[in-house]
C-alpha cells in the first residue's frame, strides 16, 4: 500500500544518526537517495497530506525531545514537507517551509553483546526507547517538554512531575533516581530563584544552573528507563 511519510530537514549528521536508531515497529527514520523520512504507522490512516503534516509535526517535536536528552549538541530538526511513495515506485512530494542547518559529523557507536551461543544481541539506542514511551505516557512527554526550556522553574517543573509519578520525594532516594543531598542541594537553590529570596534562605554553594541541568537531565534518564 501506500506509504505517507515526512521528510526531514537538519544536520546531516544528526539525520544519519536518527536512521540508524531511531527504529521500531511503529516509527522509524529511513534514508532514500540523499534525503531522510520519518515513517509511522499512524499515517496509515489518514487522507491528505495537511494531515500527515500536522500529525509529523508532532512526532518531530517528540523526536527532537528525546535527542536533545541523549546527544550533546544535537541540533533540532525539523519537517520539510510531506511525501507518499506509491507502490509502483513513483514519488510524490509536498512541500511546505524551508530553512538551512549547519552540518557535521556525529559519532555512532552501537552496543552489541555476544551471547553464550555465538549470537549477536544489539542493543537499542535510549533515545528510540525515549521515543515510543513518550508517545504511550504523557507525564514522561511533559518532563521532556519541560527539560528542553531548561531554566530554574521547568527545571523544578521536571522534577515534580517525577516526583508525582514515583509516589514522592523519598521514593525518588530509594528508587536511585537521586541522591538526598543532591536533591535538597537542587530543590534549595532552585526555590530561591522561584520565589522571592526573602521566603528562602539559599544555600552558602548554590548549584549553578548548568549543574542543574545535568542533575535533572540524569534523574529524568534513569526515570524513563525504570518505566521499561
Amino acid at each position: 500500500m501506500p506509504k505517507w511519510l515526512i521528510k526531514l530537514k537538519g544536520d546531516s549528521g544528526d539525520l544519519e544518526f536518527l536512521s540508524e536508531y531511531l527504529q521500531s515497529p511503529e516509527q522509524n527514520v529511513l534514508e532514500d537517495n540523499g534525503s531522510y523520512y520519518l515513517h509511522s504507522s499512524e499515517f496509515d490512516s489518514l487522507n491528505t497530506p495537511n494531515e500527515v503534516y500536522e500529525r509529523g509535526k508532532a512526532l518531530v517535536e517528540l523526536v527532537n525531545f528525546s535527542a536533545n536528552l541523549y546527544l550533546n549538541d544535537f541540533q533540532d530538526i525539523a519537517e520539510d514537507g510531506v511525501a507518499l511513495f506509491e507502490d509502483n515506485g513513483e514519488r510524490r512530494h509536498y512541500t511546505f517551509l524551508e530553512v538551512t542547518f549547519r552540518t557535521h559529523t556525529r559519532a555512532r557507536a552501537k552496543i552489541t553483546i555476544i551471547k553464550p551461543d555465538g549470537t549477536e544481541l544489539i542493543i537499542e539506542h535510549p533515545i528510540n526507547y525515549c521515543f515510543q514511551v513518550a508517545q504511550r505516557d504523557t507525564s514522561v512527554l511533559n518532563a521532556l517538554r519541560d527539560f528542553g526550556k531548561g531554566t530554574w522553574v521547568n527545571l523544578y517543573m521536571v522534577y515534580e512531575v517525577i516526583r508525582d509519578d514515583v509516589g514522592g520525594y523519598n521514593n525518588i532516594i530509594n528508587n536511585g533516581l537521586a541522591t538526598e543531598s543532591e536533591l535538597k542541594h537542587f530543590k534549595r537553590t532552585a526555590q530561591c530563584h522561584r520565589h522571592a529570596r526573602a521566603k528562602y534562605t539559599p544555600p552558602s554553594n548554590p548549584m549553578a544552573l548548568s549543574d542543574a541541568q545535568s542533575f535533572i537531565k540524569d534523574m529524568l534518564r534513569v526515570w524513563i528507563r525504570s518505566k521499561e
